[in-house]
């Protein structure tokens, strides 16, 4: 798809209708080993993929007349790393309180909950799931559950559907 930074940007699931951009969806996972080393690269990749989006469509309507709509999905892995305080690097400046303290799956939850806050995305899923197969995702927040994603998704659907109807009259 066209963005405003890059030329083009592979989302991992797109949905098209007669030229409209029904839906854009970001996957993304994070394993207890790689935690470290990647968090803030998810979340640059998070961030960076949404407002890319956001600005080709409202400086070159390049999706078309019809607002595009981003979905984003994390998984993140329930382990030990996952769980303890991350050590922070020594700054200058006051870092958020919010973030004191936290785990990566904290951190995961800060940063899902606040693209949605900001609608960087229009829906956000946060699901944690252990290695353990007999152990079931889970979801910490309610607004950023699976069945909340999926609603979204689906009035995404009926919205573009009545919109397409009342443009084609």
């Amino acid at each position: 798809m066209p963005g405003w930074y890059r030329s083009t940007k592979n989302w991992d699931l797109i949905v098209a209708d007669k030229g409209t951009l029904v839906a854009a969806l970001e996957l993304k996972g994070l394993g207890a080993n790689s935690a470290g080393n990647n968090f803030n690269n998810r979340t640059e990749e998070a961030i960076g993929n949404a407002t890319d989006l956001w600005l080709a469509h409202d400086r070159t309507a390049c999706f078309g007349p019809i607002r595009p709509w981003a979905g984003f999905m994390f998984l993140m892995e329930d382990a030990p790393n996952t769980r303890i305080a991350v050590r922070e690097q020594p700054s200058k400046w006051r870092i958020d309180s919010e973030f004191e303290g936290s785990s990566y799956l904290k951190r995961g939850v800060i940063l899902s909950s606040r693209m949605l806050h900001e609608r960087l995305y229009d829906a956000v899923c946060f699901v944690t799931s252990t290695n353990d197969p007999g152990v079931p995702p889970m979801e910490p927040v309610v607004e950023l559950n699976w069945m909340s994603f999926v609603a979204a998704i689906q009035a995404r659907v009926q919205y573009v559907k009545n919109t397409q109807t009342a443009i084609a009259k």
